[in-house]
């Protein structure tokens, strides 16, 4: 198992708390609704063999502490942004967890740094291409996040294979 690095930023007037596993091209895990970055389970450690993996609580979840303004998709976006500039990388592939198929709805404005806006189909894998469903059968958005069958397939989409 990798050693984590358990930190806070403050960014846009919030604190958010993250963790960083692992060196090489950054992947910024971002987690569903009501969670942490602990709901990607084992797969941090897999993800995290040949990436560096930094796992972000959103806003009032997990090790971020609850914080004094609404909780909107695009302000969440917006402290992602700012996490990863502060963070000192130019650009970081991010991988969303259960987000109920809700992507930051303003993506496309720091679409650079996003890594070429590599992105799922939703919960309900309407949008989900043939080759997706047969890389991921039987599972859902409830048990993905800590299935091995996760890693397997995300790792040769990011390394490019």
């Amino acid at each position: 198992m990798e050693t984590k690095t358990t930190q806070r930023a403050r960014v846009n007037g919030i604190e958010l708390g993250y963790q960083i596993t692992g060196k090489g091209e950054p992947l910024v895990l971002l987690h569903g609704g009501f969670g942490s970055v602990e709901m990607f389970g084992s797969n941090v450690d897999l993800l995290a063999a040949k990436r560096q993996v930094i796992g972000v609580d959103l806003q009032s979840h997990g090790r971020s502490p609850a914080a004094d303004r609404p909780m909107r998709f695009e302000t969440m976006a917006d402290d992602i942004a700012e996490l990863i500039h502060s963070l000192g990388l130019e650009r970081a592939a991010i991988m969303i967890g259960d987000a109920d198929g809700i992507p930051p709805s303003h993506a496309v404005e720091f679409f650079e740094l996003l890594g070429g806006g590599k992105h799922d189909a939703g919960w309900d894998r309407s949008g989900m291409t043939q080759h997706r469903l047969a890389i991921l059968p039987g599972l859902t958005h409830y048990d993905i996040n800590v299935a091995p069958a996760l890693s397997a397939a995300v790792i040769p989409f990011l390394d490019g294979a």
